[in-house]
C-alpha cells in the first residue's frame, strides 16, 4: 500500500474507532434520559406523610404537575357531607373507609386554575360555606369537593390513592398489589399562600 493510501486508510480507521467509542460512551447518558422504572423516582406514585397535617388543616403536594390537596377534616366537616359522599363514592372507596381525609386535585374544573383552601383566612368570610374557592372566576367547592357555585360544573377530581396505614397514603394508584414497597421517606407538603381578598 502506497503512502497516500495508507494515510487514507488510517484516517478512516481512526474516525471509525472514534465513532464506536463515542457510541459506547453515550449509552449511560441515553439510558439516564429514559423514564425510570421505579415509580417513586419517576413520580408516577407519591407517598405522603399524613402525620405532618394537623386536624383542620390542608397541605398541598405536587404530583405529576398536579396540585394534590390533602385535608385533615374536622368531624363536623365530614358529618356535613356524609350523605353526599355516600352517593358520590362506593363503600370500598378510600373516602368512605377513612372519611377524615379529603384528597383532591386542587385544579378548578372550570378552566384549570388553582383553587384556594379558604379555611384559616384572617377574615374567614367564605370558609364555612365555601372551603374551596377559585380565585380566577369565582367557582366554589364544599368539604367533599362538590360544586357549590359556578361557573364550574364538575366537582374537584379525586386522584387514585390508597392508605398504607394511619400515617401514610399513596397517590397514583388504588391497588396496593400493583406497586413496590413504599419507601421509608415520604413526602411532606406545604401550606398554601392565600390571596388577601379571595379573588
Amino acid at each position: 500500500m502506497n503512502e497516500p493510501g495508507r494515510r487514507k486508510f488510517l484516517g478512516v480507521l481512526g474516525v471509525g474507532v472514534g465513532l464506536v467509542a463515542t457510541g459506547f460512551a453515550s449509552v449511560p447518558f441515553v439510558q439516564s434520559l429514559a423514564p425510570s422504572e421505579n415509580p417513586w423516582v419517576s413520580g408516577r406514585l407519591l407517598a405522603i406523610d399524613l402525620s405532618d397535617i394537623p386536624m383542620g388543616e390542608m397541605r398541598i403536594f405536587e404530583w405529576n404537575r398536579t396540585p394534590v390537596m390533602v385535608i385533615n377534616r374536622l368531624k363536623e366537616w365530614t358529618d356535613s357531607v356524609a350523605d353526599l359522599e355516600a352517593e358520590m363514592f362506593p363503600e370500598d372507596h378510600p373516602r368512605q373507609q377513612r372519611p377524615q381525609w379529603l384528597i383532591v386535585d386542587g385544579t378548578c374544573t372550570h378552566l384549570g386554575c388553582l383553587s384556594s383552601w379558604t379555611v384559616g383566612r384572617e377574615d374567614d368570610v367564605m370558609s364555612a360555606e365555601h372551603p374551596f374557592w377559585c380565585n380566577c372566576h369565582g367557582a366554589a367547592y364544599g368539604f367533599a369537593g362538590e360544586v357549590l357555585r359556578g361557573p364550574a360544573q364538575d366537582p374537584l377530581r379525586v386522584p387514585l390513592h390508597y392508605f398504607v396505614d394511619n400515617t401514610t397514603v399513596v397517590v397514583g394508584t388504588d391497588d396496593p398489589a400493583a406497586v413496590p414497597q413504599v419507601p421509608p421517606v415520604t413526602m411532606t407538603g406545604r401550606t398554601q399562600k392565600l390571596p388577601a381578598n379571595g379573588y
